[in-house]
């Protein structure tokens, strides 16, 4: 009938509550669900359904001693004899909040990615790229993740600047941890000149050993050609000087 016959330390103690505040009292009235009217009655309608030897599980808050919220895996059971009769409901919470924090803080990370402009992308120690952002997936023409996973990272670069990148400049960032060049990015589809400041990290294993490469670079396309022209009108002040 859901009423609460017996609970673990952990499940009062360790939330800041009193035995007194469970045991006798249906399941679904304890303070773990009390300050939500909406929450007490999704514990009772599950409680329902595990009486009636159906088992339930869910990710959902409940709430500890000083009114904070936190998120719980909880699990009811039907305890059933050996003909099937439910004698009793086994309760039991994995607390989550941090994994939910984590996750909530990784959906933060991933929007931030894909609304930036920069070039942002991710390789493995051979130069296979893994993740490429949508903004530089469109900078260097290329459709989607499947397609950037079938080009090496040398290829995002013009052949005649290929030996210097993949040669001297990621050899230089494995070993020193970071890097900046610029460098120019081809594009797949036109073959335009893209000039990039070319900004390289490692990305390192557990034990701090390097495992890939990660780059935040930012176009600078415009202000190359700024300075070419600026070179340029430099050259044409001197001779008419």
């Amino acid at each position: 009938n859901g009423t609460t016959i017996e609970v673990n330390r952990r499940s009062w103690e360790g939330c800041g509550f009193t035995r007194e505040q469970i045991v006798g009292k249906p399941f679904w009235n304890g303070p773990w669900w009390a300050p939500s009217s909406s929450l007490v009655e999704e514990i009772k309608v599950a409680s329902a359904r595990a009486a009636g030897g159906h088992g339930f599980r869910a990710e959902m808050p409940y709430y500890v001693g000083d009114g904070s919220e936190r998120a719980i895996d909880l699990t009811i059971e039907p305890i059933t004899d050996d003909t099937g009769r439910v004698l009793f409901l086994a309760a039991a919470g994995i607390d989550i909040t941090e994994r939910k924090q984590a996750e909530a803080d990784r959906e933060k990370f991933v929007t931030l990615v894909e609304s930036s402009t920069d070039f942002i992308a991710m390789c493995d120690l051979a130069g296979q790229p893994f993740f490429v952002n949508r903004a530089g997936l469109a900078m260097v023409g290329l459709d989607d993740m499947e397609e950037a996973r079938r080009v090496p990272v040398a290829s995002f670069f013009f052949p005649e600047d290929q030996a210097r990148i993949m040669q001297e400049f990621f050899p230089s960032v494995l070993e020193t941890g970071h890097g900046e060049i610029e460098v120019r990015f081809r594009h797949f589809k036109t073959g335009e000149a893209r000039w990039m400041a070319y900004k390289v990290l490692t990305l390192p294993d557990a034990d701090g050993r390097p495992i890939a490469f990660a780059t935040v670079s930012q176009e600078v396309t415009e202000r190359k050609r700024l300075e070419q022209n600026l070179r340029g009108l430099a050259a044409d002040l001197s001779e008419a000087d």
